[in-house]
């Protein structure tokens, strides 16, 4: 469960970061990612699994649901991909 919040964790604030550079402030994280699928296309942003992932994790962190080996190693490339092209997304911005 660690593993699957701590790389959520790792999108949210990098998603945040991206929001910061373009002066905008999110009031939760459903905004941070529809922040993302409109103005950032050049991550490939996929809404469903934004959804997906903020569901689990409130589920997680709200009402004690637990993630399976199965269900994350089912978004763990997409978690790894997203994590990677934001940090470009940054990292583009920081030059």
């Amino acid at each position: 469960m660690n593993v699957y919040t701590m790389h959520y964790e790792a999108i949210r604030i990098c998603a945040e970061a991206l929001m910061i550079f373009d002066k905008i402030v999110s009031s939760n994280h459903q905004c941070l990612f529809a922040y993302l699928c409109v103005k950032k296309p050049e991550i490939n942003p996929d809404w469903n699994f934004f959804e997906r992932i903020r569901i689990k994790r409130n589920g997680v962190n709200y009402y004690g649901e637990q993630v399976s080996h199965d269900e994350w190693k089912d978004v763990e490339p997409q978690f790894n991909l997203y994590i990677s092209e934001l940090k470009k997304a940054i990292e583009k911005k920081l030059k």
